[in-house]
């Protein structure tokens, strides 16, 4: 859920700050100069200097509506000012309910849709300087956003004005490339138990690599309900920032056809005596992407196994 705080220094920034409380979506936190809180307020009260709040909740939320000047509102953060993909949104509304300035991270962080959510409800003006907005351009960087697709292509490539090459080939002579990645991977994965991390991603690495395959596209980790606190795979699901999702052993089996025969995972005879389950990695591959064939069949090694199948969209 993301998470919105709205900060007011002001009578008149307090009085706007309730009214847009009210109609934000997510819930958004509200935080009152203690001085013009009232009894039935749902706020939170602090006192002046405003620095140590605002800061605080910029380094806490996922969007900033602060009413306050600009000029403000940029001596405040600029020491906390770290990236655009990773600085919240923050949009500046003035003491009059005028404005409604997208100040930080406008583009990538959404603070330009948030800046015109704003304005709707407050009838206020939206202030938007982005390159793509303002010139009604292509957000190259945005493509594919709403899907969980990640790009790979430096900012300087992204930004070109006379970016002409968008193509997922290779680089052409006086083309400009920008690849998207698509969330289309479900990985299951197999393992004794206590393999690190490291011995786990290296596999992965060498089943990609071998099938032309980006993990930048995993869409989640699959494994056997019995591994669902397996620390190596919890920890690789955390970098690569997927879910795991988990199956029992009923699940995993239905995917194996009657008695071997036509297509399907390959059982083996080892996990069906120790655990009663024909296999894990390449069913749990299946039961994660929906689709009926795998993209890469069992990869092993002494300590883990490994499948993939691609997500089967709707």
């Amino acid at each position: 859920m993301t998470r919105t705080a709205i900060v007011a220094i002001s009578r008149n920034g307090a009085a706007l700050g309730r009214k847009l409380a009210k109609r934000l979506a997510n819930d958004p936190t509200l935080y009152l100069d203690r001085r013009f809180l009232d009894e039935e307020d749902d706020a939170t009260a602090f006192d002046l200097p405003a620095r140590p709040l605002v800061q605080r909740v910029f380094q806490e939320s996922d969007q900033l509506v602060l009413f306050m000047p600009v000029g403000v509102t940029v001596r405040l953060l600029a020491p906390c000012l770290d990236h655009k993909h990773r600085d919240p949104a923050v949009v500046c509304v003035d003491d009059a309910g005028r404005f409604a300035v997208s100040l930080v991270s406008g583009h990538i962080g959404g603070g330009d849709r948030l800046a015109q959510e704003v304005a709707d409800i407050l009838g206020a003006s939206p202030v938007v300087t982005s390159g793509s907005y303002v010139t009604g351009s292509l957000a190259v960087d945005l493509m594919g956003q709403e899907f969980g697709w990640t790009v790979e292509a430096d900012s300087q490539t992204i930004t070109r004005e006379d970016l002409d090459g968008m193509t997922c080939s290779e680089a052409l002579p006086g083309k400009f490339v920008v690849l998207y990645r698509p969330r289309s991977l479900a990985v299951g994965l197999g393992c004794r138990r206590g393999v690190p991390m490291a011995a786990l991603e290296q596999l992965i690495d060498t089943a990609f690599d071998n099938n032309n395959l980006a993990k930048a596209s995993i869409n989640c980790l699959a494994t056997a309900e019995l591994k669902r606190d397996e620390v190596g795979i919890q920890e690789l699901a955390e970098k690569l920032q997927v879910p795991v999702h988990c199956y029992d052993e009923a699940e995993l089996n239905s995917m194996f056809p009657p008695n071997g025969s036509g297509a399907g995972p390959t059982p083996s005879p080892e996990p069906h005596r120790l655990l009663g389950i024909w296999g894990v990695c390449e069913p749990s591959a299946l039961l994660a992407s929906a689709a009926t064939e795998l993209l890469v069949t069992k990869t092993k090694t002494d300590r883990a196994t490994v499948a993939v199948a691609r997500v089967a969209f709707n």
